[in-house]
Parts: C-alpha cells; sequence; structure tokens
C-alpha cells in the first residue's frame, strides 16, 4: 500500500511554487500596507456582487489573500502536500486550470448561499416594513440580530429601541428610529470580504482523494488515514458546520464545499478522457 509524506521545497514542481510565493508575499504586502493605513482587500478580496467593493477580477484575485497568519499557513501547507503530486501527474498547464476552476466554482456556490440568504433577510426587512408591529420586530430581531456579532454601539441603538418599543407595544413608531439601523445591518452584511484559496485546495483534496484514494497519509505525521476516509470526514465536517449558521463561525463552509464539488466534476470529466492519468 502506498503511503504518502510531504517532501522538501526543493522538489516543488513549478506552479505549485509559483503560487505559494505569490500567497506569501501578498501577505506580507498586506500586513505592512496596513500599518499604513492602506487597505488593499478592498480590491483584492471578494465580495458579494451587490456590493459597492464588488470587482469582477476578485474571482480570481480573492484566492492569494488570506485573512490572518494562520489561515495562510494551513492552505499553503496543503498546496504544499497535494499540489505538487496533482501537478507532477497532471503537468503545470492542467493543474493550473484545475487549481482556479476549483476556486472559482467555490466562489461562485459561496455568492449563491450568500444570494440565497442576502434574499431571505431583504423578504424579512420588507415584511417588517409593510407591517411594521411589535411582534413581528421581536420574530425578526431573534433571527436576524440577535447573538449575530455585531459590534456594542450597534445592539445598544436597537435595544435601546426595542425596550422603548416594549413600553407601548401598539405604538409603531419607533421603527422609524429602527429603519436605518436595519438597513444598515444588510448594508453591513453585503460588505463583508471573503478571502484565502480554501477552495482551491479543498478541490486539491477531493482530486488526491479520487486519484490515490488508497494511499496512506500521515496526519500531523504520525497517523496514517487513507485519502479516501480524510476526503469523506471533510466533506462530512465541512456540512455539518455550513448546516449550523453559527453567527460566530466566520468560515466559509459552503466555498470549501463548492471546492469539492468542482474538483469531484472535473476530475469525472478528465477521467473519461484520460483514465490512464488516475490511480
Amino acid at each position: 500500500m502506498q503511503s504518502f509524506r510531504p517532501q522538501g521545497m526543493g522538489v516543488l514542481p513549478t506552479a505549485v511554487k509559483w503560487i505559494l510565493i505569490i500567497n506569501v508575499v501578498l501577505f506580507l504586502v498586506t500586513q505592512l500596507l496596513q500599518q499604513s493605513g492602506v487597505n488593499i482587500e478592498e480590491y483584492l478580496a471578494i465580495y458579494y456582487p451587490a456590493s459597492r467593493y464588488f470587482i469582477i477580477t476578485q474571482f480570481v484575485t480573492h484566492l492569494f489573500m488570506h485573512g490572518s497568519f494562520m489561515h495562510l499557513i494551513s492552505n499553503m501547507f496543503a498546496l504544499f502536500i497535494f499540489g505538487a503530486v496533482l501537478e507532477n501527474v497532471w503537468g503545470s498547464k492542467r493543474f493550473v486550470q484545475f487549481y482556479f476552476y476549483c476556486g472559482i466554482g467555490a466562489a461562485i456556490v459561496h455568492l449563491g448561499m450568500q444570494w440565497w440568504e442576502f434574499s431571505q433577510l431583504k423578504n424579512a426587512i420588507d415584511q417588517l416594513g409593510d407591517a411594521p408591529t411589535y411582534d413581528i420586530f421581536i420574530r425578526f430581531y431573534n433571527k436576524h440580530i440577535a447573538n449575530k456579532g455585531f459590534s456594542y454601539e450597534y445592539m445598544s441603538l436597537i435595544d435601546n429601541v426595542k425596550d422603548s418599543w416594549a413600553n407601548n407595544m401598539n405604538d409603531t413608531t419607533p421603527y422609524a428610529r429602527l429603519a436605518p439601523a436595519i438597513n444598515m445591518m444588510y448594508e453591513m452584511q453585503m460588505n463583508v470580504p471573503t478571502v484565502g484559496a480554501s477552495g482551491a485546495v479543498f478541490g486539491m483534496l477531493m482530486a488526491f482523494g479520487m486519484m490515490f484514494p488508497n494511499t496512506m497519509i500521515y496526519i500531523y505525521f504520525l497517523f496514517p488515514i487513507k485519502a479516501k476516509y480524510i476526503v469523506f470526514l471533510y466533506g462530512a465536517f465541512e456540512l455539518y458546520n455550513a448546516m449550523q449558521y453559527n453567527p460566530a463561525d466566520n468560515v466559509a463552509h459552503f466555498a470549501h464545499l463548492g471546492g469539492m464539488l468542482f474538483g469531484f466534476v472535473i476530475v469525472t470529466i478528465w477521467n473519461r478522457t484520460q483514465r490512464n492519468k488516475l490511480f
């Protein structure tokens, strides 16, 4: 049975090496510019298409941006482990195609889920505006505002109006004070950026599991587990977390699942014409 351990930097193929370099350099540049008050994330991270920050090129550029050092390290370590193997099998051109297909596909799935969520939120806002009663507002508050991680200042404003409205539930005038804050909440959520190569990385994980299903991967360099089981466990973990809708969770789980989905579809299509390339 095959076993797999990561190799050294010296044996990395061209595309993986350059993707690693670009990601690290951009992360360092981003950190340096932020100290000077310049935020290039507004241009390179991907935003919801209705956001004022959205640019079509963000479908590609967000793959080279990372929110933290650990975010960068985890993605680049996965690229280092799986990317080199895939590039050596496919060649640089096909690997680069696969990498960006999965990354862009993951972004499309993520934005699609955002569209559904924002549609639900907009419908709830419109319903509240059409019938601004205290009971409808409380349902809206519990579902869309409470425990969603908004700032202390924002929650203080909302809670003050909520408490004053509770004293006279038949009075609809408090909604006039709430409407701007609720619309601001919608705008704030639409302007939250998404960064990272995770979609492409999960696509690579899926491809590796399909091509080398019984290869043993050493977790933390010590514990062996077959690649196909790692793919299954990661997929189940991401699906479980995606369905929790945890407001404190800032991980784009549907992007990860989207990367795996696109990876599965692409490898399946390629396998029909080049079966000798899969093992």
